[in-house]
């Protein structure tokens, strides 16, 4: 069952305090129960510091909280915060700025830009356990960076990024799309082409893609594959749903953020593709996010291209 999507009204009764967070957050990260993560035993006793919460296990006397391992981890900011940065996020469909979140949750720049980079990370290290597989999929390549100041053109040939994308059909015939994974590339070369095809899916799968070369192996790594050259085609009557994918993807990333910077180009598309890959869940996007983020790990370095 469908849980209903949490009004604005509704979000500001629910917690209405910090200690609302923490039994909100303890139920999302325990739902069974707590449980130590040292020795597993479920009984424990709650240690009140001055700006956090400890759980020291009775048992083998281990000390956790709600944020540890979490993307949470270390945060100075008060829980209610990060909720309502989560609950921005996941009711605006397209995108939340950090200089909105700055104003919404009375943070400076830097730290809401730090912020929406930790949900982003959750976003992608839930998207990533899943690759696209059992549906016909169409791949194609994209350039996201705008024209290319020196020869004021766009696409292959140019210093913008490349960006691989495939998406899965919900029939042969191509009706309506499923699932989306966009990947950047450090080049587009068949090598780094398969390598990040394994990444996105499952080997077996059904392929279609234009004729460029980089896609002629396709088959030897061990795909379906269907290669369509292009010359006196229409790309809209072969590969709609990609395109419209990277379509929405580049008015998503210009129109709300005015463009985003090579190094952490492929965090914004994780935020793409998981809010595409449930649209049809928009009412429980909010709880999804939250247990996203309980269960992906600390962030690490920036995003960087495969």
């Amino acid at each position: 069952m469908r849980a209903p999507e949490i009004t604005l009204a509704e979000f500001q009764e629910k917690f209405r305090r910090e200690a609302d967070c923490q039994d909100f957050l303890f139920k999302r990260k325990w739902p069974d129960g707590f449980r130590c993560p040292a020795c597993g035993n479920d009984t424990y006793w709650a240690i009140h510091k001055a700006d956090h919460l400890l759980y020291e296990c009775r048992r083998c006397r281990h000390q956790t909280s709600l944020t540890a391992g979490t993307i949470f981890h270390r945060t100075r900011l008060p829980l209610w915060k990060w909720l309502w940065a989560i609950f921005f996020v996941a009711r605006d469909k397209r995108g939340h700025s950090a200089l909105a979140l700055k104003k919404d949750i009375q943070v400076n720049y830097k730290g809401a830009l730090r912020m929406l980079r930790r949900i982003r990370s959750a976003m992608a290290q839930r998207d990533a356990g899943y690759t696209l597989g059992g549906l016909p999929t169409e791949v194609d390549d994209a350039y996201f960076g705008g024209q290319d100041r020196d020869s004021g053109h766009c696409g292959r040939g140019t210093t913008q990024v490349p960006v691989l994308v495939a998406i899965t059909l919900g029939s042969a015939e191509g009706e309506y799309p499923e699932f989306l994974r966009m990947l950047p590339l450090k080049k587009l070369d068949r090598p780094t082409v398969e390598a990040a095809l394994k990444k996105m899916v499952e080997p077996g799968s059904e392929l279609k893609t234009d004729g460029l070369s980089v896609y002629s192996g396709l088959e030897d790594a061990g795909y379906q594959h269907e290669r369509i050259v292009m010359a006196g085609l229409s790309p809209q009557a072969h590969f709609r749903w990609v395109h419209i994918a990277i379509s929405n993807a580049k008015a998503f990333i210009d129109g709300t953020f005015h463009g985003v910077t090579k190094q952490y180009l492929g965090e914004y598309l994780d935020e793409f593709c998981y809010r595409f890959n449930r649209r049809r869940w928009e009412g429980e996007l909010f709880g999804r996010l939250v247990n996203a983020c309980l269960a992906a790990k600390p962030l690490a370095a920036p995003s960087r291209a495969t």
